[in-house]
């Protein structure tokens, strides 16, 4: 017997954190040398070029798509999203950056209530508040200097979290393949013109760096891809915080980064509050969806 839908979307899922974290690592390294614009001009670039023989295996009728007005918001978002991010795990310890990322859900459930005028319910505002919670005790501000950094994490993560809806609606009516290939093709002009003002040349012995980052990001993005046309967000949100465990160990042994008792504290609030407010969401969105199903029944 096969695997279903929500078993093969939850490996890829896994997968794509998996991927993410070794990229991470190789960003946080190049950080060393580059600043955050100069990393994602060569991330894009590279991911751009490394999805060119796949576009000439398959030639340009491949690339026939009825979204390009959706993929132009997401390149923007994404832009705006990715160089903020760049520029936070090059200034936190990289668990640090990634727990305050999973404050995703959290930003997509005030989006719901401040602009689609949803009732958010004691639960949902429990959630959120406690979400918030977490996020204090890991910046602890007033008792650890303040970093802007974490901002630029929240910042970034309220980005991805509309760049997310946004992937799964691209990822219904295309390919995995051609999602990332649109995604670097168009975020990689708005990538050049933040970088030439802040442009850097890189050393030869840094290029393999930023290929096997555009390598990785593809991996990773496809497989995100894959995971979203397979079954629903909520879904995989529980897995995709094994990108916590992988990043955890990986920047242990590579850079040495420590985590303390503040941050598995506030790390286990957020997630906790985020899978509950991601279950809660699709509960709901079901909910509507056989309402309007049933209407639908009653006017026939």
């Amino acid at each position: 017997m096969g695997l279903t839908s929500k078993t093969k979307g939850t490996l890829w899922a896994i997968y794509s954190s998996f991927w993410l974290s070794i990229m991470l690592c190789m960003v946080r390294y190049v950080s060393e040398y580059y600043n955050s614009y100069i990393i994602v001009f060569w991330r894009l670039f590279f991911s751009f070029i490394l999805m060119l023989p796949w576009l000439c295996s398959n030639g340009f009728a491949i690339l026939k798509t009825t979204k390009i007005k959706l993929y132009s918001y997401r390149a923007i978002i994404g832009i705006i999203a990715m160089t903020s991010w760049f520029y936070a795990v090059t200034k936190l310890p990289l668990p640090n950056a990634t727990a305050l990322s999973f404050t995703s859900p959290i930003f997509t459930t005030i989006a719901a209530i401040i602009f689609l005028k949803e009732r958010p319910g004691i639960f949902r505002l429990m959630a959120i508040m406690s979400s918030f919670v977490g996020v204090l005790i890991i910046v602890r501000p007033g008792y650890v200097d303040f970093n802007i950094a974490s901002l630029m994490v929240l910042f970034s993560t309220s980005l991805w979290a509309l760049a997310s809806i946004l992937i799964k609606k691209l990822s219904v009516v295309d390919k995995p393949k051609l999602v990332t290939f649109y995604t670097a093709f168009m975020m990689l002009p708005f990538s050049f013109i933040f970088a030439i003002f802040n442009w850097q040349m890189i050393a030869l012995t840094h290029v393999i760096w930023f290929v096997l980052i555009g390598f990785t990001a593809n991996v990773a993005h496809n497989a995100l891809a894959k995971s979203l046309s397979l079954t629903d967000v909520t879904a995989i949100m529980p897995y995709d915080f094994l990108r916590l465990v992988f990043i955890g160990v990986f920047a242990y042994f590579l850079f040495n980064d420590q985590t303390n008792k503040y941050d598995i504290a506030g790390s286990i609030i957020i997630i906790g509050s985020s899978i509950y407010l991601s279950f809660r969401e699709n509960k709901f969105a079901k909910k509507i969806a056989k309402t309007k199903e049933l209407e639908k029944l009653s006017e026939t």
